[in-house]
C-alpha cells in the first residue's frame, strides 16, 4: 500500500493558546478600555507561525495539533489501514473505487472497524467476517477522511508551553535582523524539551 496524498480539507477553527494567556505570558500592556494590546496583530502572526511550525505532516511534531479534517489517499488496501496523522479522533468516511469502475463510492460504516481512536496508532480494518472490496487500478483507489488533533482546551500543557516560549522568543527578537521569526529554524531550549515526548518518529 502506498499513500499517494494527504491533504487538510478543513483547517482548525480555533487557535492553540487563547489570547489572554499569551498576553499575560508576554506581560503585555493593555490600556484601560482596550481588550488587547496595541501589537495584538503582531502577536497573532507569531502564534500562527509557531503553530504552523509544529502542526501537520510537515510540522516538527509530525502530528495534527488542532482539530482538523484530513483526506488520505492510497493506491490499494492493506490488511489494515494505518491513519497517517496522529492523533486521530474520528474516521469520518472511507471511499473506494470498485473494480471495473471509475468513480468512488462510500464504504458502509458497518463494513469496517476503526480502533485506537484518540491514540497515536489509530487504524481501520474490515469488520469481522468481511474483506475489503476489490479495487480498480487507480492511484487514489482508497480515500479515508478523518479528524485529527486536539481542541484548545485539551491540547497538552507541554505543547502550549512550547508555543508560548516560541512566541515569546519571536516577540523579544522582533527587531533583530539575525533572528528568523517566520521559520523558527531554532527552537528555544525549553520549547524543544517540552516537545520531545510529542514527536512522532517514523522509520
Amino acid at each position: 500500500m502506498t499513500m499517494t496524498s494527504l491533504i487538510c480539507t478543513v483547517e482548525p477553527s480555533e487557535q492553540a493558546v487563547d489570547n489572554a494567556t499569551i498576553y499575560r505570558h508576554l506581560a503585555s500592556i493593555i490600556e484601560d478600555g482596550q481588550s488587547a494590546p496595541d501589537d495584538a496583530s503582531l502577536i497573532s502572526v507569531y502564534l500562527a507561525a509557531a503553530t504552523s511550525r509544529l502542526h501537520g505532516p510537515n510540522g516538527l511534531l509530525g502530528r495534527a495539533l488542532l482539530d482538523s479534517t484530513w483526506e488520505a489517499k492510497f493506491d490499494r488496501w492493506p490488511a489494515e489501514v494505518r491513519i497517517p496523522l496522529p492523533r486521530c479522533m474520528e474516521v469520518m468516511k472511507v471511499e473506494y473505487v470498485p473494480y471495473g469502475a471509475t468513480d468512488a463510492v462510500e464504504l458502509a460504516s458497518s463494513a469496517f472497524l476503526a480502533y485506537g481512536l484518540g491514540t497515536d496508532t489509530a487504524r481501520i480494518r474490515p469488520a469481522a467476517g468481511l474483506a475489503w472490496p476489490l479495487l480498480a487500478d487507480h492511484p487514489a483507489a482508497v480515500v479515508v477522511t478523518f479528524r485529527a488533533g486536539w481542541t484548545q482546551d485539551t491540547l497538552p500543557a507541554t505543547i502550549k508551553h512550547a508555543l508560548l516560549e516560541m512566541v515569546t522568543t519571536a516577540y523579544a527578537h522582533r527587531e533583530s535582523v539575525g533572528y528568523s521569526t517566520a521559520s523558527f529554524g531554532v527552537l528555544p531550549y525549553s520549547a524543544s524539551q517540552a516537545l520531545r515526548d510529542w514527536v512522532v518518529w517514523t522509520a
